[in-house]
């Protein structure tokens, strides 16, 4: 019977249900409070990720890194391991010193220290020098032997996102959350 009100209702996305209040939903699916109520709960079910305890956020968070490596070793220690993963960094500098093969042995490494959670990469290229073939080849060198055939590098090369921005205004829009990047 929800179901069908929902439909009548023009209530097609959990967005529709969920942001009127259980007043409107009484008024608009003719329903009962309790059934508007079992509404909106699963509609909030559907769109919630589920509770966690603490426990399961330890565990969750031990198996991730708190700081990706750079491969170089001075940078590491001074970055106090690396940079922080989940995050945003920036690199700049003069032309030649190396920002982009930084940049790329950085993403290879975070892809290779990843690859069995499945972990994704975004680069974005604001000067439009990223190379896929480059990042191929860091994946083939600094990868374990399971990792060097081309086939295996390709298809770890899959899970890093290229987004370039053409003007401020894209870079203000480029989503933190890769669940948000297009694929």
């Amino acid at each position: 019977a929800a179901l069908a009100a929902l439909d009548s209702a023009g209530l097609r996305t959990c967005a529709d249900v969920l942001f009127l209040s259980e007043n409107e939903l009484v008024q608009r699916l003719d329903l009962y409070l309790s059934e508007v109520r079992e509404v909106v709960a699963a509609a909030a079910a559907a769109v919630l990720p589920p509770p966690q305890t603490a426990l399961q956020l330890l565990h969750a968070s031990a198996g991730s890194p708190s700081a990706l490596r750079t491969g170089h070793v001075k940078l590491d220690e001074h970055l106090r391991g690396g940079l922080p993963t989940g995050s945003v960094s920036e690199l700049v500098g003069p032309a030649g010193v190396g920002k982009t093969q930084l940049c790329l042995t950085v993403a290879a490494r975070a892809i290779l220290d990843g690859a069995e959670r499945g972990a994704r990469v975004v680069y974005v290229d604001a000067e439009h020098s990223f190379s896929p073939v480059r990042l191929i080849r860091l994946l083939q060198n600094i990868g374990a032997e399971a990792h060097r055939s081309p086939e295996v590098a390709e298809q770890l090369a899959a899970r890093l996102t290229v987004l370039r921005p053409t003007g401020w205004a894209e870079c203000a829009e480029i989503p933190l959350h890769l669940g948000e990047v297009p694929s």
